[in-house]
């Protein structure tokens, strides 16, 4: 015999949701007066399974996965088969071994069970009530994924919040780089403006830019810088973590045609490697492969210029050095082949980043640890920002697996659009405000 109650998981220390669940209890054949107590899940919970698979069996229960990954399972208990899951979780709440100690558990209303001896459930298909109501409530204020330590809300000046607040963090990071947007709107009205920054939020904050100069509709002071906390990259590249806040936010501001708005990625530099050696390598190797083999080269300048929106950056001074323009008259891929000469070329375009407007910017290296991606256009839209985010990325991931002598811009675009539908989808028409 077998039954199951769905749960939920809730972090202990900051409250915010981990996870859907079930307990299941059964007994054995031979041992009906003891039940056996199993915890099941999907999500990425830091506990070890005993197993892990599409399909498992608890005697006359079945759950199956039809979802993508599998299920997991692991035994939390042997008791009396009378014990019912209030006391299970009782007794699971002395424990300080528990696979609960770091979780709130919250059990569902009804007990599941099936007397007609076999019986099966589509582990994916349980929660999906939960799923759209975690999304009615989680999809623009408050992502699940993250911490809630720190709620933000209100308007700030220039670089407050990072002085007054810490950032909220992933629950479970999927890389062991974050991806932070820098957003820069108008609000469509001083109404607008206090709708916008007086959310309440666990994942960015609003605060004041001087470059947001421009009036609106002949009202000033409607500028909006939003800043997202680290985000995780699955997060920062995906078009449906982008849609609801995109939606809801181009109803209150526009940032499209304004020259003053802009859309910055920062990206922390664990991404080009493990140590600080093999980072300022991989660094080196980014700011070149950009310098020469996209921005000098037409026909991949042009492609920059259709995700990135805009023709130019912050300035028109580019990182281009003497040595480097002379190696690109005699073909800048023969020259990389050489290790001393592509160290010559790229070093000087290192020197030259280092200024806050270029379009890769280096000034918060040392300090924040990230590299800023200035080139982007303020646009409001879910494809532009999921995209953008995707292009930076998988830029410096390219640089990083690739050896200079074998940089080839082709091979980057293809592989981006091949792997990445928000960048293939870009080139097509989307919904900007």
């Amino acid at each position: 015999m077998a039954s199951y109650v769905k749960i939920k998981l809730y972090n202990k220390r900051d409250t915010a949701f981990v996870a859907n669940a079930i307990i299941v209890k059964y007994t054995l054949e031979n041992h009906r007066d003891i039940a056996h107590w199993s915890l099941v899940w999907k999500d990425n919970l830091p506990i070890r399974p005993d197993t892990t698979a599409s399909g498992l069996t608890f005697n006359d229960l079945t759950i199956r996965s039809e979802g993508t990954g599998g299920i997991k399972a692991v035994q939390i208990s042997i008791s009396s088969a009378y014990d019912s899951y209030e006391t299970l979780l009782i007794s699971e709440r002395l424990r300080t071994d528990s696979v609960f100690s770091n979780y709130r558990v919250i059990l569902g209303d009804e007990v599941f069970t099936d007397n007609s001896g076999v019986f099966s459930v589509v582990f994916d298909d349980l929660f999906v009530v939960e799923s759209h109501a975690a999304a009615a409530i989680g999809g623009v204020l408050i992502k699940s994924a993250y911490t809630q330590r720190e709620l933000y809300s209100g308007f700030s000046e220039y670089h407050h919040n990072q002085r007054v607040h810490s950032f909220n963090t992933p629950l479970n990071n999927d890389k062991p780089y974050r991806i932070g947007v820098e957003l820069e709107v108008y609000a469509n009205s001083s109404a607008a403006k206090d709708s916008i920054c007086g959310a309440r939020t666990n994942w960015f904050q609003c605060e004041k830019d001087g470059s947001l100069s421009e009036s609106i509709h002949g009202v000033s002071g409607l500028g909006v810088e939003i800043k997202t906390i680290p985000l995780r990259p699955c997060d920062a590249t995906s078009v449906d973590f982008w849609a609801e806040p995109m939606a809801k936010l181009g109803k209150l501001a526009v940032s499209k045609g304004h020259s003053t708005t802009g859309l910055h990625v920062h990206i922390s530099k664990e991404i080009l490697g493990a140590n600080e050696n093999e980072r300022e390598k991989n660094l080196n190797k980014l700011l070149t492969f950009y310098t020469y083999f996209i921005e000098e080269n037409e026909e991949a300048h042009r492609k920059n210029v259709i995700i990135c929106g805009r023709e130019r950056g912050y300035s028109d001074e580019k990182p281009n050095t003497e040595i480097g323009d002379f190696a690109s008259m005699f073909g800048i891929e023969k020259i990389c082949q050489n290790e001393r000469c592509f160290n010559l070329i790229s070093v000087g375009v290192k020197n030259k980043c280092e200024g806050q407007r270029a379009d890769i910017n280096l000034k918060h290296w040392n300090d924040y640890g990230t590299i800023e991606f200035r080139k982007g256009d303020g646009r409001i839209s879910k494809t532009r920002l999921a995209a953008i985010c995707t292009w930076w990325e998988q830029m410096c991931l390219y640089c990083k697996e690739t050896h200079p002598a074998h940089f080839s811009f082709d091979d980057f675009f293809n592989k981006v659009c091949r792997e990445y539908p928000a960048v293939a989808y870009f080139f097509q028409v989307d919904d900007e405000r």
